[in-house]
């Protein structure tokens, strides 16, 4: 049996739960290329793993079968009773698609292009996404993993994946809240996802989230 100080043991992930995706390609402000603007969906979006052209993850239609056609709400498990293991969230800033800072608010690990190699540094920095700094490219990353209950699948895991501070606090603050009423244990409880809109500032302007 490999250690599990050198093996990292974690399930499958065999789908995704999205409220959002990339809408269609339109024309760069300099006519060079074309972008895809992100969108939001008024409801969940059960995927499988595959993209299409799009660069969407393809809408898993059997899960759908199961959950509804346009559902506002999931029943899902978790795994674990350890908060950090069930729901994963750091800040990170990324270039393309390389990963080019992450942390956890106090400290944080910065790629050096001319070393090949990462180093220590303080954390949050000014590049820190804010209703301050609504610009920063440094943002809050949350993934949570669970089992979808109608799925019927065993031995893969259904992942949530989020850049939002008032969803990744909200979660955050539910699952503290879980624990507290069960003495710690979260792992098995019957759970409902739920897709809640609320009205926030935005830039000095009201906005649906």
């Amino acid at each position: 049996m490999i250690s599990s100080k050198v093996l990292r043991t974690r399930l499958a992930t065999i789908g995704h739960i999205k409220i959002g995706g990339l809408g269609a390609k339109v024309p760069t402000a300099n006519g060079q290329g074309t972008y895809q603007r992100p969108v939001k969906f008024d409801h969940f979006v059960i995927t499988t793993n595959t993209r299409g052209t799009d660069g969407n993850f393809v809408r898993d239609e059997e899960a759908h079968q199961l959950v509804g056609i346009k559902p506002l709400e999931l029943g899902i498990l978790l795994l674990y009773n350890d908060q950090e293991l069930s729901f994963r969230t750091c800040l990170a800033q990324y270039k393309g698609k390389k990963c080019f800072c992450r942390g956890d608010g106090e400290k944080a690990e910065r790629w050096n292009a001319e070393k090949k190699a990462y180093y220590s540094v303080d954390c949050p920095c000014p590049d820190l996404n804010t209703e301050d700094n609504p610009k920063g490219p440094c943002k809050p990353h949350g993934k949570l993993s669970c089992i979808l209950e109608a799925a019927q699948v065993a031995g893969g895991v259904h992942c949530f994946d989020t850049t939002s501070w008032n969803t990744i606090s909200s979660i955050d603050a539910s699952l503290k809240f879980l624990r507290s009423c069960t003495g710690g244990r979260i792992a098995g409880i019957p759970l409902r996802m739920t897709l809640n809109k609320k009205q926030v500032m935005v830039e000095n302007q009201a906005s649906t989230i």
